[in-house]
């Protein structure tokens, strides 16, 4: 009897491709739903691993018989040859853990692909962005045609990511009930969430007069769009980039990005719950929570959410 040839290259691409694409299995077990772009990074590092092994390894490579020592040759021709930062490679290496235990692989990835293993360096996890000033914020939200002006408005007040901003015709209606009957607490975000998680934000009391207006401007305009939309765009692809583009144009750019207007936001939360008594830490998860992290992911606070508090 012939031996079963071996498999191609192509299928541990097909897996890989497979497991991106597929719930986030962690190391203990449970899963959850992953986000339109951890899906579309996981599938880009799919294929740049198994292209990788195919010319470097071999095409013969399997799921079943991948060994740390590939992974760690991938990591050094990354970081020597290909010359991404090192918070780049650790997010890389992080997919592949991921991808390897959708296959059923968890035990090898958590035990032998830790980052010291493959020779990842250490590498800070401040975020690109900065906190804005308020000054630069106004100026640049003037330059905008009404509905991204509106929609970036919503994103300050609600530390809201740019997919919810332009999903956000689902819940203005809602939003608007809420303020308008005086609760400024827990309003619901899902639309758009990373992984379709919910989440209930506060809306802080600093500027909670122009949060109203806002929100009931984005009531209007959504109403006045024959789709309930905020953005002019029949798509959500074509409102993402209408969105990205007038804000980039407008001076939201580089670590001023709109992603920014969220730092704003989670430090007017952190500075409300200080003022209400909160300890620090109590503050941290409150912002955390604000922002659509878990609870115990308070590090993000510290060192990303708290760069250039005013």
């Amino acid at each position: 009897m012939s031996k079963k040839p071996p498999m191609r290259t192509e299928s541990i691409r097909a897996s890989l491709r497979d497991a991106a694409a597929s719930h986030r299995r962690h190391a203990d077990g449970t899963t959850d739903k992953i986000s339109f772009e951890t899906r579309k990074a996981g599938l880009k590092v799919a294929a740049r691993f198994s292209d990788f092994l195919r010319d470097n390894i071999s095409p013969h490579k399997r799921i079943d018989n991948l060994k740390t020592a590939d992974v760690k040759a991938y990591a050094k021709h990354r970081l020597e040859v290909d010359g991404i930062a090192p918070r780049t490679l650790q997010n890389e290496v992080s997919l592949i853990r991921v991808m390897l235990r959708q296959k059923g692989r968890g035990e090898f990835a958590d035990k032998q692909l830790q980052n010291k293993d493959l020779g990842v360096p250490k590498a800070p996890r401040a975020g690109a962005k900065e906190s804005p000033s308020k000054d630069f914020v106004e100026a640049n939200l003037a330059k905008l045609p009404e509905r991204e002006e509106v929609a970036l408005r919503l994103a300050y007040h609600l530390g809201l990511r740019k997919k919810e901003v332009v999903m956000s015709g689902k819940h203005i209606e809602t939003w608007k009930k809420f303020v308008d009957a005086g609760k400024f607490e827990g309003l619901p975000v899902l639309a758009g969430t990373k992984g379709g998680r919910a989440r209930y934000v506060p809306i802080p009391a600093d500027e909670r007069a122009d949060a109203i207006r806002t929100i009931h401007r984005a009531y209007a305009l959504c109403k006045a769009h024959p789709k309930g939309n905020l953005i002019d765009q029949d798509g959500l692809k074509e409102s993402l980039d209408r969105l990205a583009n007038q804000a980039k144009a407008a001076g939201f750019k580089h670590a001023n990005s709109p992603h920014s207007l969220r730092y704003l936001y989670a430090q007017r939360v952190y500075k409300e719950a200080i003022a209400k008594g909160m300890t620090t830490k109590e503050a941290e998860m409150a912002v955390v929570t604000a922002l659509g992290h878990g609870d115990s992911r308070t590090q993000l606070w510290r060192h990303v959410y708290s760069k250039g508090m005013q």
